[in-house]
């Protein structure tokens, strides 16, 4: 008997674990007079949706603010929830991430998170709503203009001092300080640290914060990213001997020590182990996390999309998929944009297609 309410209560866990997955993250497709949204799978999610995606704006970007309205039906055709977007080709303007949406209600002029039924489940109260990742949203009093970090049900789980902050990645989020203490920007000549030969400045500290928002990194000068395959890039700033200011760029451990020191002058996050750095800013090659060169085929372009393949291009206009050895394994593309880990918009024989982390293709064409 027990171990058939443990199998029950396992099957109920993976069905609730699925679906809130398939709430995470939707992606638009413009369908005839409307839009679908479909998960990272290619599934179709939502029924036709009156309006039109922004997406296929990306290649003219412009400032012009366009007021579309989007009208939420369930599949049988009811309609549930109108949201007006105001931002051109911003995405998360268009996403549902933990199965919840920042919207501002029109009486208040506040804004709250709504449910895939248009409800809102977090009342309308704050002044700006970051998306929710990792079950927790950074949001913005309107009182005191200070950020509050809550969890889906809307509880408080800590007031900040952050005057930035940026959505969770992997946990972590990377948050700003407003402070004006004195501190100094390192003089270097030729590569080397001259001590007692630094500039003093003031201006804002940056650290890493966990869900919890407890503080893994300490507020320094250097600049941070999100955390990755449990490493965090920072860049350090340093001055020349003619004083010209420049960054470099290097990977820390969550204890905030150095595992590859700041050597790049372009890095990007580690994902499944592998990151793409350049010592030039015109070719780009793969390190794993002890500094090492796993792939240099002197790209101008390299992306890890998976655990086992990369985008890559030799002249950042023709791109094409390839294994972790570089081989090529698919057509020539346009790459328009990189949407989140999972998925990425792309232009290839002249339509506009998704391109998934398993490597697949999904043409927009095809959802006619």
């Amino acid at each position: 008997m027990k171990k058939y309410i443990l199998f029950v209560f396992c099957l109920l866990f993976f069905f609730l674990y699925s679906c809130t997955n398939e709430k995470s993250m939707l992606y638009p497709i413009n369908k005839d007079d409307g839009v679908i949204f479909i998960d990272n799978k290619g599934k179709v999610i939502t029924a036709k949706i009156p309006g039109v995606s922004q997406y296929e704006a990306y290649e003219q970007p412009t400032t012009q603010i366009e007021f579309d309205i989007f009208t939420y039906y369930d599949f049988s055709g009811s309609k549930l929830f109108s949201i007006d977007f105001q931002r051109k080709g911003h995405f998360e303007d268009h996403v549902f991430s933990n199965g919840l949406l920042a919207q501002k209600d029109k009486e208040s002029d506040l804004v709250g998170y709504i449910d895939l039924s248009g409800n809102f489940v977090i009342p309308p109260q704050y002044e700006y709503c970051l998306p929710f990742s990792d079950n927790v949203a950074w949001v913005q009093y309107k009182t005191n203009e200070t950020y509050g970090l809550i969890d889906t049900s809307g509880k408080k789980i800590k007031l900040s001092d952050y005057h930035i902050v940026t959505k969770f990645v992997n946990g972590y989020s990377y948050v700003i300080k407003r402070l004006q203490p004195d501190f100094y920007i390192p003089y270097v000549e030729n590569g080397i640290e001259i001590k007692g030969a630094q500039e003093n400045v003031s201006g804002s500290f940056g650290g890493i914060v966990n869900t919890e928002g407890k503080v893994v990194i300490s507020f320094t000068l250097g600049e941070y990213t999100v955390v990755s395959d449990g490493v965090v890039k920072c860049r350090e700033k340093y001055v020349s001997e003619k004083g010209a200011e420049y960054s470099l760029y290097g990977y820390k451990n969550l204890k905030d020590k150095w595992i590859i020191p700041p050597t790049y002058i372009y890095a990007d996050n580690f994902k499944y182990g592998k990151a793409e750095v350049s010592e030039d800013n015109k070719t780009f090659f793969l390190i794993d996390k002890k500094g090492n060169i796993i792939l240099d085929k002197k790209y101008s372009f390299i992306y890890v999309l998976s655990k086992k393949l990369l985008i890559v291009s030799f002249d950042k206009k023709s791109f094409y998929i390839a294994d972790i050895k570089g081989n090529r394994k698919s057509e020539n593309f346009s790459l328009i944009k990189i949407i989140d880990d999972k998925m990425v918009l792309i232009k290839r024989n002249g339509n506009y297609n998704y391109l998934n982390s398993d490597g697949k293709f999904f043409n927009f064409l095809d959802y006619n």
